[in-house]
């Protein structure tokens, strides 16, 4: 691509209650609410957040609806094709499950080894059911 330069902006995730989801946001993972926004083209509210260098934006259409496979417990999430997870890391995976529970955050699955070079994961749930996947920091460190 010659003169094109793409750059990661943020994300968008479909809820269903959107201001459940703008405390849940700001609670759990310490987005911040920039601006609530309507969108009457698409028929849909929403509000930008900021938070890890990120922008999210949540979004509440008027006519939504859930497609149960998309949220299977995993691994059968993957079968689907589509957006999956809201992928995050923490310098202590476990000190976060711990934090995680005490805000009584719904778990898929906590600290599961994915693979045999010890690979560990938790999954957590929005409450609308979307996956967000959290690993140790040294994943993203090992050379």
């Amino acid at each position: 691509m010659e003169n094109v330069q793409f750059n990661l902006f943020g994300l968008a995730v479909s809820v269903s209650d959107l201001s459940q989801s703008i405390k849940w946001y700001h609670h759990i993972l310490g987005f911040q609410l920039i601006e609530e926004v309507d969108f009457p083209a698409v028929k849909a509210k929403g509000a930008f957040m900021e938070g890890m260098g990120i922008r999210l934006e949540l979004l509440q259409s008027a006519d939504s609806y859930r497609i149960e496979e998309l949220f299977a417990t995993p691994p059968g999430h993957l079968k689907p094709i589509g957006n999956k997870a809201l992928i995050l890391y923490v310098d202590d995976l476990h000190e976060a499950g711990l934090w995680l529970e005490k805000q009584n955050v719904n778990f898929v699955f906590k600290e599961i080894q994915l693979n045999e070079e010890g690979l560990t994961s938790t999954i957590i749930q929005d409450p609308d059911g979307n996956f967000i996947s959290i690993f140790g920091k040294e994943v993203f460190t090992k050379k």
